[in-house]
């Protein structure tokens, strides 16, 4: 479970969070900021629905990826006190703003704009400005125009991820990098730990993501 990010040319300040509605005061449940970029805070507009391609390709017998991704979507959504994102699945990646696929096989090239890690059950991958103040689209293989703002690999080996069980926790804390926290949690007691073994979001987790969907953000897909 790894978060990377890439640089290119590209410089933009960062946009207003006046989206945000008056919520209650809360504090996160530990820090969800991105370990690089002094303390970037990032997430979707409120109230926006994420197209999310699953590219099943490779998928190891019982592991439904669409399936996962709407569980993951149910889970989170049922940490926060109104709706403020929603996820729906696009047939063709070129409509997608997120791609999850296994390691085995993807429709992005996110080695265009970063270095691709290896060796974690699930990884998050995006790319940024040198300023840290804007996503930059990750190019498709096939060479079609791109919103693909994250990209979610997850590990087809056995080894990583035994049951479906297991990958539907990979599953479920890569979606809450994808949704805002930018970090993993020190607690085994949280989906956000960096080998989850928890299958929904704690109340450290919900406390987190709830801060920082209604904090301005320095990155906004």
């Amino acid at each position: 479970m790894d978060v990377r990010r890439g640089l290119v040319l590209l410089l933009l300040t960062a946009a207003s969070a006046c989206d945000a509605p008056t919520v209650p005061s809360e504090a996160p449940g530990y820090d969800p900021t991105l370990p690089f970029g002094a303390g970037v805070i990032y997430h979707w507009p409120l109230g926006r629905s994420i197209a999310v391609y699953a590219h099943t390709a490779g998928a190891p017998d019982g592991f439904d990826l669409p399936g996962a991704i709407l569980r993951a979507n149910e889970i989170w959504g049922d940490a926060l006190r109104y709706r403020e994102f929603d996820v729906h699945l696009v047939s063709t990646p070129a409509e997608a703003d997120v791609v999850f696929h296994f390691d085995t096989d993807s429709v992005v090239s996110v080695s265009s704009c970063t270095t691709p890690a290896t060796g974690a059950a699930g990884i998050t991958s995006f790319c940024t400005n040198p300023g840290v103040t804007q996503f930059v689209g990750i190019p498709l293989v096939s060479g079609e125009p791109s919103n693909v703002k994250f990209d979610v690999q997850i590990s087809a080996s056995p080894v990583r991820i035994p049951n479906a069980a297991a990958f539907q926790r990979i599953v479920a804390h890569e979606f809450g990098h994808v949704i805002g926290i930018g970090r993993h949690s020190a607690s085994m007691a949280d989906l956000m730990f960096g080998a989850p073994t928890v299958d929904i979001p704690s109340d450290a987790d919900a406390q987190t993501l709830r801060y920082v969907l209604h904090q301005p953000a320095q990155l906004r897909p």
